[in-house]
């Protein structure tokens, strides 16, 4: 079986981090003091409810309207070709070709 490092995808994939208890041993898991029971609270239906949304909620960037979203393509470019628009959209300003080149397409189109 192949070693994977900390840093690799595998490693830190959703499901793994989604499982964090799978494979625990919990008859070895020591037995709570009687300071740590004191310290624990209840929890109310509706802290558990804002808790329970907090943690399904979604995180990063936020989704686009369906009517904002764009479709996916693909195109292929002989490499020619790619290079000078890559070339072209760096003299322009642009950091990202694809930008430049939807821009370019969109004024031909008009």
């Amino acid at each position: 079986m192949k070693k994977s490092s900390g840093s690799s995808r595998r490693a830190n994939s959703v499901a793994k981090k989604k499982e964090p208890w799978k494979g625990y041993d919990f008859d070895s898991m020591p037995e709570l003091t009687e300071e740590q029971i004191a310290s624990l609270r209840p929890v109310s239906k509706s802290e558990h409810k804002k808790l329970a949304i907090a943690v399904k909620r979604h995180v990063g960037r936020p989704r686009k309207p369906e009517a904002e979203k764009e479709e996916l393509v693909s195109i292929r470019f002989s490499a020619n070709f790619l290079q000078r628009l890559k070339e072209k959209a760096r003299q322009e300003g642009y950091t990202a070709w694809q930008t430049y080149a939807k821009k370019v397409l969109a004024e031909h189109l008009k």
